[in-house]
């Protein structure tokens, strides 16, 4: 899918770097409840992490999050669970390039542990004064085979498929183009006070992992 131009602002952001220890194997990070300098404070009762605020974010607050609530299991710090998640091994495909805070020894990506065939996680987003829409992020399928399926909505309750993504064996970029030129025509999302961008963690067999980082959500403001 072709790539925006260079002229775009960053919407949203999430790199999942504020989270307890992690790298003492076999265990996962946990988000922190506090926030840090570069945001993504967790809300234990609601089950939502909320977008990086210090990488000059257009888009940020209560209404602005990622939505956990429905992953299968809990996030918890021991990765030998048969359905959880947490966060581990971060990378630097994809931050944003003035991004102050990966730490390959400390940040993370978010991965979850095959458990239930289908769970979701549902980034909440508002494209308001915005079009030509495009996200990316950096990807891992660490058992090949499983797939991060997702799919689009304007009201948070009727979703449709975006098709053909791939999720990478080892950490790759993957770009989709919702509404740029020569993207998927999904002029729908362009302006909008809410967008939901889900992502549907399809595990084909028994164990393996997916892993998400460096989330962006970015767009070209609309021309008066």
């Amino acid at each position: 899918l072709t790539s925006p131009a260079s002229a775009q602002d960053l919407l949203s952001y999430w790199n999942f770097n504020n989270v307890e220890s992690i790298y003492t194997d076999p265990n996962f990070g946990e988000f922190k409840s506090s926030p840090a300098s570069y945001g993504e404070c967790y809300d234990s009762s609601s089950k939502h992490l909320s977008a990086n605020t210090s990488s000059s974010t257009v888009f940020s607050g209560e209404n602005i999050y990622l939505d956990l609530s429905q992953l299968s299991g809990g996030m918890v710090s021991d990765s030998r669970a048969a359905s959880a998640w947490g966060v581990f091994t971060d990378t630097p495909v994809n931050r944003v390039l003035y991004d102050p805070s990966y730490n390959e020894s400390e940040g993370g990506s978010l991965m979850v542990v095959a458990g239930k065939a289908h769970n979701h996680i549902t980034f909440v987003l508002s494209s308001r004064g915005y079009d030509r829409l495009s996200f990316s992020y950096a990807g891992r399928d660490i058992k090949k085979g499983n797939a991060i399926e997702w799919s689009w909505s304007t009201d948070g309750s009727n979703f449709a498929p975006i098709e053909n993504i791939q999720t990478p064996e080892a950490f790759g970029r993957v770009l989709v183009n919702l509404s740029n030129r020569d993207g998927l025509g999904l002029d729908a999302l362009n302006n909008q006070d809410a967008v939901y961008l889900r992502a549907t963690l399809v595990f084909k067999g028994e164990g393996g992992t997916l892993a998400l980082d460096n989330f962006q959500f970015t767009g070209f403001p609309i021309k008066k």
